[in-house]
């Protein structure tokens, strides 16, 4: 957890230089990344834990892990 403040702590001070020349504050994007990716943790969890869960979000959450598995033996 505190490599995650750090790299958005880093991406912020690297998005005040914009070195890159995007226009976007990369802070928010990874800061908004990290959260995305813990809301999906809780949510399996709760899901794991018994905790009834919508429809809607356990086929979101099914279609995005079918799209992110690895092949096998790779």
């Amino acid at each position: 957890k505190v490599l995650m403040l750090l790299l958005v702590v880093a991406a912020h001070i690297l998005s005040d230089q914009d070195p890159f020349h995007l226009g976007i504050d990369l802070g928010n994007v990874i800061a908004l990344g990290f959260v995305a990716n813990e809301l999906i943790s809780i949510i399996e969890n709760c899901a794991w834990a018994g905790v009834p869960i919508p429809g809607p979000l356990v086929e979101a959450l099914a279609r995005f892990k079918a799209q992110n598995k690895k092949p096998e033996g790779k």
